[in-house]
C-alpha cells in the first residue's frame, strides 16, 4: 500500500468575532455513598453489594435526570443538581438510605454546577 500525503502550505486565521453563551449556575450535591458492613474482612458484604446494583437497575428507568455519577461494587459518588432540602425529599436518595448497610461517608451541597 502505497500513502501519500499533500501539502497545501501554511494555513491561519483571523479572529473577527467571538460569541459567548453563558449558562445560569445552578445548586447541586454530591453524594459518596458506600456499601458497608464493618463485620466483614472485605469492609462490605456482597448482600449489600447485590441489593445496590438491583436498586441501581431498578431505577435507571424512572430516575430524574438531575441525577448522575458513577459507582462501584462498595461505593458509588453521585451528583444531584439541586438544593440539599430537594435531595433530602428525593425518592432514589430516600430508597438508597432504606437499603441497609449503605452509609453516607460526605454529602456536600455547597457548590454550584454550571447548566
Amino acid at each position: 500500500a502505497v500513502v501519500s500525503t499533500q501539502s497545501t502550505g501554511g494555513t491561519f486565521g483571523v479572529v473577527t468575532a467571538v460569541h459567548y453563551k453563558l449558562h445560569e449556575t445552578l445548586p447541586f450535591c454530591e453524594v459518596l455513598w458506600y456499601a458497608t458492613d464493618l463485620t466483614e474482612e472485605t469492609n462490605y458484604d456482597m448482600t449489600t453489594v447485590y441489593k445496590w446494583i438491583d436498586y441501581l437497575v431498578d431505577s435507571i428507568e424512572n430516575l430524574d435526570t438531575k441525577w448522575g455519577g458513577y459507582w462501584t461494587l462498595s461505593s458509588a459518588i453521585f451528583y444531584y443538581q439541586g438544593t440539599e432540602d430537594e435531595l433530602n425529599n428525593d425518592e432514589f436518595y430516600k430508597g438508597a438510605l432504606a437499603l441497609g448497610n449503605i452509609a453516607v461517608l460526605s454529602k456536600r451541597c455547597e457548590g454550584v454546577l454550571v447548566g
